[in-house]
């Protein structure tokens, strides 16, 4: 029951994590679509030659670069989900290795003694002494 807690929390707190990065990386790309528009209304005021025409390929090129970065960062996402599941997997694999090892010694200590408890019947049958000298 406690490391169902644990975890719980353990989940919660990473979910917590994850949705204040995901929240500032939205804040950090509404910043650079602000200053990307400005940047080119800028341009737009320098060049005012252009034509409708050059205007259009202009901004179909900074749609598809707004794609692609788009694109990255849904690539950058889901690999940064696979490296917290990933964390997650490597945690209980931990928290496993360790119950194991514990069981382990607490099976060691049993044999240890049931060998001492052997060796000692096989003394007392060997010599037929009194029992009293190997209790």
């Amino acid at each position: 029951m406690q490391n169902e807690v644990s975890e719980i929390k353990s989940i919660r707190d990473h979910l917590n994590k994850y949705i204040r990065e995901l929240e500032q990386q939205n804040d950090d790309l509404e910043r650079a679509k602000r200053y990307l528009f400005e940047c080119f209304a800028i341009f737009l005021e320098l060049n005012s030659n252009f034509s409708c025409r050059e205007t259009l390929a202009s901004l179909e090129d900074f749609e598809s670069r707004m794609n692609s970065a788009i694109e990255r960062n849904a690539f950058l996402e889901s690999e940064l989900d696979e490296k917290e599941s990933l964390k997650a997997v490597v945690q209980r694999m931990k928290d496993e290795t360790r119950d194991l090892r514990a069981e382990l010694q607490i099976l060691a200590g049993k044999q240890r003694s049931y060998s001492r408890e052997t060796r000692l019947e096989i003394v007392k049958q060997k010599y037929k002494c009194c029992p009293k000298h190997y209790s």
